[in-house]
């Protein structure tokens, strides 16, 4: 009977022993998943809100005049980017106070008359790994009464 429970003693001991070097090995593997998990999910975020941007300039109507792209009108932003071929715009306007999650720079080239070339890069206000996202595009000039000739 003692050595049985001697014996018991040690398996236990040994049973607790590998299953620590278990955990030990994949720990670091799971912190990295769920990190690069962490990071996509930022990715797709700040895509959006580039593809959300982007979307609001091309669909653009000048009769709804109650729409915003951080803290610009899009009107104003609209009559900005029509007023030069090639021009630049750092948004939101006023973020001493850090409202904003992201700061965004858009840049207008002219492509033809009504053809436009947009590049829009949002930064990320924090600090993460990833930094900035850049998407180019181009799209049709936004024209008075939403139709494009």
């Amino acid at each position: 009977m003692k050595n049985s429970k001697g014996f018991s003693l040690i398996e236990l001991l040994l049973g607790i022993f590998l299953t620590g070097i278990i955990v030990i090995t994949f720990f670091p593997i799971i912190n990295t998943s769920l990190n690069n998990i962490y990071l996509a999910k930022e990715k797709v975020l700040m895509l959006l809100e580039i593809e959300s941007i982007i979307e609001r300039i091309k669909a653009y109507d000048y009769l709804d005049q109650n729409e915003y792209i951080f803290d610009m009108k899009i009107e104003d932003l609209i009559n900005i980017l029509c007023s030069a071929d090639n021009i630049s715009i750092i948004l939101p306007l006023d973020n001493d106070d850090m409202a904003y999650e992201y700061s965004c720079k858009i840049y207008k080239k002219n492509r033809g008359d009504q053809i436009w070339e947009l590049s829009v890069e949002l930064k990320h206000g924090k600090n993460t790994k990833i930094k900035e996202m850049d998407v180019i595009t181009i799209i049709f000039a936004p024209t008075k009464g939403g139709m494009n000739n």
